[in-house]
C-alpha cells in the first residue's frame, strides 16, 4: 500500500515523478495506492494495481473482514460434505448393482460338479460298449482262425488287435480332452464370477462374529468384533462408535452478523 493522508499539491508531487510511477509499474508485489483525499488524482494511481480513495478504504481492501472469510469457509466446508456423501451413495448404489450379478458360487460348483459326475458316466459306458464291440469283433476274428492257417491268422489277429487298441485309445484320450475342457471352461466361468475378483479391485467384505457376511452399517451393534476380508488376508477389527446412518451431514452453523466490523485480524 502507498498511502498518504492528504496535503497540498507539492505535498503531493513526489507521486507524479517518473521515477516513482515507473518504479510502481515495474513492481512485482500488487500495489494499492492511496495518495491524498478522495479528489486528489496522482500518476502513481494509474501505474498501481487498484487505486483506494483513502488510506484507510486501501486498508480494507487489502484484509478482508474475519466474519466475511468464516462464512465463505462454512459454506465450501458444506459444499464438500455434500459432494462426498454423494460420492458414498453412488458407490454405495453401484457395489449394490454389482453384488445382484453374481451369481451364487455354492450352485456354480454343485452345477459343475454335477455336470463332471454326468461326463464321467457317459465316459464309462463309452469304454464299455467299446469293450463290448471289440470282444465282438476279438471272438469273430477266432471264429475265422479255425478256418485259417495258424500262422496267417495269428498274424492278421495281431494287426487287428493292433489297430483295435490304437483306435480305442485315440477314442479315449479324445472323450478325455473334450471332457477335459468342458471342465477347465467351467473353472474359468466359476473363477471370473467368484466375489475374490471384485476383492482384487480394492473392495473388501466384512463378516460378524459368526462369519455371516455384513451388508448394513445398521446390522453392526457397538463392540462388535468384525473380520474384514481384503486382497491379501483378513483383517480382525472391532466397533467403538454407533452407524451414522445416510443422513447428509447437519450444514455447520453460521456466526451471526455483527453490527460491528471487529479487528481486522
Amino acid at each position: 500500500i502507498t498511502a498518504r493522508g492528504g496535503g497540498s499539491l507539492e505535498d503531493l508531487w513526489p507521486f507524479n515523478e517518473e521515477i516513482v510511477v515507473r518504479a510502481a509499474a515495474a513492481s512485482r508485489i500488487p500495489l494499492i495506492s492511496a495518495v491524498g483525499h478522495e479528489t486528489d488524482t496522482t500518476l502513481i494511481d494509474f501505474a498501481a494495481d487498484l487505486r483506494a480513495p483513502t488510506p484507510t478504504a486501501a486498508a480494507e481492501l487489502a484484509v478482508p473482514v474475519k466474519t466475511e472469510l468464516r462464512r465463505a469457509l462454512g459454506e465450501r466446508r458444506e459444499r464438500l460434505d455434500n459432494a462426498v456423501h454423494r460420492l458414498i451413495e453412488q458407490r454405495r448404489e453401484r457395489l449394490t448393482g454389482l453384488g445382484r450379478a453374481l451369481a451364487d458360487p455354492r450352485r456354480l460348483i454343485e452345477a459343475a460338479a454335477q455336470r463332471l459326475d454326468d461326463l464321467g458316466e457317459h465316459l464309462r459306458r463309452a469304454l464299455q460298449v467299446g469293450l463290448e464291440r471289440q470282444r465282438a469283433r476279438f471272438a469273430e476274428v477266432a471264429s475265422r482262425l479255425r478256418a485259417e492257417p495258424l500262422r496267417h491268422r495269428a498274424a492278421q489277429n495281431r494287426q487287428d488287435l493292433a489297430r483295435a487298441a490304437a483306435n480305442l485309445e485315440k477314442a479315449g484320450r479324445r472323450g478325455l480332452d473334450d471332457r477335459r475342457q468342458r471342465l477347465d471352461t467351467a473353472a474359468q466361468l466359476l473363477a471370473s464370477l467368484s466375489y475374490r475378483r471384485v476383492i482384487e479391485r480394492g473392495y473388501a467384505v466384512v463378516r460378524g462374529a459368526d462369519g455371516k457376511v455384513i451388508a448394513a452399517a445398521v446390522a453392526v451393534a457397538v463392540g462388535a468384533d468384525l473380520d474384514i476380508e481384503l486382497r491379501d488376508g483378513h483383517v480382525a477389527a472391532k466397533v467403538e462408535g454407533g452407524s451414522k446412518g445416510g443422513d447428509a451431514p447437519a450444514s455447520p452453523a453460521r456466526p451471526a452478523p455483527r453490527k460491528d466490523q471487529g479487528q481486522l485480524f
